[in-house]
């Protein structure tokens, strides 16, 4: 495995293990909320889940598009 592929995998990795514990905050919102009694706002902090959670999603299909899925094309096309 080259340095490149292991800075990738590193990368990947990291957001998808963000991914994961955003996931589960929100599922915490949404599903035990009485645990959750110093945030008052729980839809908005679900809210605020949901925009990391896109930011991070975003990041996973971008780095994917153009250097996971198309290694061979510099610039994906």
């Amino acid at each position: 495995m080259t340095t490149g592929e292991l800075c990738l995998r590193g990368v990947l990795t990291e957001l998808e293990g963000k991914k994961n514990q955003i996931l589960a905050d929100a599922f915490v919102y949404l599903n035990n909320a009485v645990g959750v009694g110093e945030h008052s706002g729980i839809c908005t902090e679900f809210k605020n889940k949901l925009l990391l959670l896109d930011s991070i999603d975003s990041q996973i299909q971008t780095l994917n598009k153009y250097f996971v899925e198309n290694k061979e094309s510099p610039g994906g096309d």
